[in-house]
């Protein structure tokens, strides 16, 4: 649009942002989208330049691929541990529990309206020590009857009518726990929902095949000689008589000497506690990116062009910072969105621009944030730079807010603008900015009416061809493929910059050309 402008490198350059539905796989998406660049490419060969300065599926990949393995390694240790201490064939029945219920809570997302993304995966993981409880228990219990004589589907029978309701008793009990998570409302509620919807849906998964699936399997693949001596430990699992005696005699030691004992076992919580206060308290943290933000605000009455220039400075004053490979410039309104938390809220503002910086690494990004906003207060004090990290959570305007309500906007004006004199007084703060601030500067023209009327002109006359001098009136349209674009027309840039040119503009009485 001609009241945007883009900056990259010392040239100008057009922002365009390409939003794909929310039902459509990215992947798959973003190969369609390249094939559309790579035409226009082939179209416009050297005449233009496409780059591409951000692509969503690169980091969607990464991070769904590192939770992914993350699952798969933690349902590795678990399936090795049940190995360890049950043998192969209960590590295989327990073992099943994980993907079949990680399954049942994946076909249950969308009734949830909710996709496969990082928060649900991670979900899933924190439900992961949860899942095979039950199935540890429903098989140990089989295991036992079937040692007693008692035939497989009888075991099976007996387990599932013993358990059931302790089982349903436990995950429910669990269930409540997340339950607040779940229901949570709002923005917070948005962001956080999907882990307890996940992790609830495998409880409740997980319940189902604890009294289904898992007792079929433990009274099909276990026996009444899986205990015995002569087996290899990779069939009946670890020796326990030793684990059991030496945790036979420890409880019997803190039986004797209770508080001692508990004194001991709460020594860790208290120590955690007490170190909790050298920890950093925040409910989101940053993101993992090598990306981050700046906005820049100049004088409310600046032009777009002024604007452009004051971020010609900023982008300079950056490029001395070591491991900044990329800044991408908007000037005029919010760049398109790089992070689903972002919400472009500053079109059509002509003293805004804002700026994606792309550095080498991640963890570069993190300490590049301070360097930067150093250097732009610095080399730029009469606009206000703010450098952002790009944080998860639900959307904030500032780390910091407070709110002044009031019915008489020159008492709340004043009332925020002494506020931020308060707030300014902590060296921590570097800007602040009020919804409300001091009005534009106002050119106030007293005309004499005598004078006006005796060159045949009214006030209303010259209020209106100041108006068309200066902002323009629209004269026409251009059809523009199948948009109709209006034509404003006005004095140009270089007549009406200063005080001294909207002197030297001559006024026409009505009939005079």
């Amino acid at each position: 649009p001609p009241d945007q402008m883009g900056y990259k490198d010392g040239k100008r350059s057009l922002f365009i942002g390409i939003r794909a539905d929310e039902n459509v796989r990215l992947d798959l998406w973003n190969e369609r989208i390249e094939a559309v660049f790579d035409e226009i490419r082939a179209e416009y060969d050297r005449r233009i330049g496409i780059e591409t300065i951000f692509v969503q599926n690169d980091y969607t990949e990464e991070r769904l691929n590192g939770l992914l393995s993350n699952l798969v390694a933690g349902a590795l240790i678990i399936v090795f541990i049940v190995f360890l201490t049950m043998g192969w064939k209960a590590g295989l029945v327990v073992g099943s529990a994980l993907p079949l219920s990680a399954a049942g809570a994946v076909f249950s997302f969308d009734f949830f309206d909710q996709g496969i993304h990082q928060m649900s995966i991670f979900g899933m993981i924190i439900a992961l020590g949860l899942l095979i409880d039950s199935a540890i228990v429903t098989t140990d219990e089989v295991r036992k009857e079937i040692r007693k004589g008692t035939a497989p589907l009888d075991a099976m029978g007996n387990t599932v009518r013993h358990l059931c309701v302790p089982l349903l008793a436990s995950t429910f009990t669990t269930i409540l726990g997340f339950m607040p998570i779940f229901l949570l409302p709002g923005n917070a509620g948005d962001f956080v929902s999907p882990i307890a919807i996940s992790v609830v849906m495998a409880l409740c998964f997980s319940f189902f095949l604890a009294v289904t699936v898992i007792p079929a399997l433990a009274a099909k693949l276990t026996g009444s000689h899986d205990q015995d001596a002569e087996l290899p430990w990779w069939r009946t699992g670890l020796p326990k008589p030793k684990v059991a005696d030496g945790f036979r005699a420890f409880a019997l030691r803190a039986m004797k000497r209770p508080r001692y004992y508990a004194l001991l076992a709460a020594f860790p919580a208290f120590l955690g506690f007490g170190l909790m206060s050298t920890m950093p308290m925040e409910f989101f943290p940053a993101g993992d990116r090598n990306m981050f933000e700046i906005q820049l605000w100049t004088t409310s009455d600046s032009s777009i062009e002024n604007t452009y220039e004051t971020v010609k400075e900023a982008d300079d004053a950056l490029k001395t910072l070591d491991g900044l490979k990329e800044s991408h410039w908007l000037v005029g309104a919010s760049t398109p969105p790089v992070y689903y938390n972002q919400i472009p809220t500053q079109d059509n503002n002509n003293s805004y621009a804002q700026a994606v910086i792309i550095t080498d690494t991640p963890a570069r990004a993190v300490s590049m944030i301070v360097e930067a906003q150093n250097i732009l207060s610095a080399h730029l004090p009469e606009a206000k730079a703010v450098v952002k990290a790009f944080a998860q959570g639900p959307p904030v305007e500032a780390p910091i807010e407070f709110r002044i309500l009031g019915s008489d906007l020159n008492i709340l004006r004043t009332l925020g603008e002494e506020v931020r004199v308060i707030m300014h007084r902590n060296d921590a703060i570097t800007h602040s900015r009020a919804s409300i601030e001091g009005g534009e500067p106002k050119l106030w023209l007293k005309a004499d009416e005598a004078e006006a009327d005796f060159a045949g002109l009214n006030l209303r006359d010259i209020a209106g061809q100041f108006q068309a001098n200066l902002e323009g009136f629209t004269g026409g349209s251009v059809l523009e493929d199948i948009e109709e674009l209006p034509v404003r027309v006005r004095l140009p840039a270089g007549e009406r910059d200063s005080l001294e040119d909207v002197a030297n503009i001559q006024l026409t009485a009505p009939g005079m050309t």
